[in-house]
């Protein structure tokens, strides 16, 4: 992929430095059982409105950046997430979401390590249809797939785009499950929102709600605006070391 591909975010571009190292521990797997998939239930339209926002991110001794894009459209609703973490590695991932907060298709782009990453897939009911390119030692490869996906599931890249959606509060818990249709596997998680915080990040100081992810082994811990619309403050996850800042907000 040429760097230029990447110009549209330049006003989102962050010089960062290191980051500390997170600390904590992370979460036993939870027993989640399969609820209706969360683009199943209305979402709070007059909270799903237009924003950009911008993000410092760190893994480790690694950093970069991240912006977040949420644009309601002529058919629905459209998130996009770019990340860039250096010419070896960054993605833009773009979600098309219905009406109803179901997904429609996924897109994404970029590299991993020098990997081509390259995904399209459209969902038409449960049933994903697409293709992505496999890094072969001297080629790449086009490999289509088609596939089903369970009734309580959501494509994987819809997480962030999804979450302000749902109707945030103090006690909420949502049982999700999440689909990787590449390889037709399903990973599910619990979140909880257990607290009203005020917390401080580059951007200035928010009035929060924080939340629990619970994963097969860790537990990501999230701050989103108490304010509508939701939007991701932090991103805490201690076991693997990474963290996600907001340094701008964009109205």
């Amino acid at each position: 992929m040429q760097l230029r591909a990447w110009q549209s975010w330049l006003p989102c571009l962050i010089i960062v430095g290191s980051l500390g190292r997170a600390a904590g521990a992370g979460a036993q797997n939870p027993s989640v059982p399969q609820l209706a998939r969360p683009g199943a239930e209305r979402p709070s339209v007059p909270a799903l409105v237009a924003f950009a926002d911008s993000f410092v991110s760190s893994h480790g001794s690694d950093s970069g950046w991240i912006c977040d894009r949420f644009t309601p459209t002529a058919t629905g609703y459209q998130h996009t997430e770019s990340f860039w973490y250096g010419p070896q590695q960054f993605r833009t991932t773009v979600v098309s979401f219905s009406p109803g907060m179901v997904v429609d298709s996924v897109r994404a782009r970029g590299q991993s390590r020098g990997l081509v990453l390259d995904l399209d897939v459209v969902y038409t009911g449960q049933r994903a249809v697409g293709w992505y390119y496999r890094t072969d030692p001297d080629s790449l490869t086009k490999v289509p797939f088609e596939t089903d996906m369970p009734d309580s599931a959501f494509d994987a890249a819809a997480q962030m785009g999804l979450l302000p959606s749902f109707d945030w509060h103090v006690g909420m818990q949502r049982h999700l499950l999440e689909f990787e249709p590449i390889h037709a596997r399903t990973s599910s998680a619990v979140l909880s929102v257990v607290a009203e915080d005020s917390i401080t990040v580059p951007a200035g100081t928010f009035a929060t709600y924080r939340a629990e992810l619970m994963l097969a082994h860790t537990t990501v811990y999230l701050w989103f605006t108490r304010a509508a619309p939701h939007r991701p403050v932090k991103v805490l996850d201690p076991a693997h070391q990474w963290t996600t800042e907001m340094v701008r907000l964009i109205e």
